[in-house]
């Protein structure tokens, strides 16, 4: 698979990963793959994550493995202010509140 439809699969899946698992402290969550094929989802949080949020990211994250067929990933839960276009997006936006 390259790269382009590796990435739109990616945000397709991560898309259909997020219904019916969003926090209310969720304000965006984005998609990307570091070097190693590794999937990184990272949140972003208007307060600090809650044992909640961190559940919920999991369950995002093992349905992305399912679809995308990759082995690991690594999670990010992060509270900040900032605004949405200030955050990195890697691959892209999966939520935006």
């Amino acid at each position: 698979m390259n790269d382009i439809d590796l990435k739109e699969l990616l945000i397709e899946s991560g898309k259909r990963a997020v219904e019916g698992n969003i926090s209310p402290n969720f304000r965006a969550i984005a998609v990307g793959i570091k070097q190693n094929q590794t999937i990184l989802i990272k949140c972003y949080l208007s307060t600090v994550p809650s044992n909640l949020d961190y559940e919920l990211i999991n369950d995002i994250s093992g349905e992305i493995l399912a679809d995308t067929g990759l082995d690991n990933t690594e999670e990010v839960c992060e509270f900040t202010a900032k605004s949405i276009s200030e955050l990195d997006s890697l691959y892209g936006f999966i939520y935006i509140k």
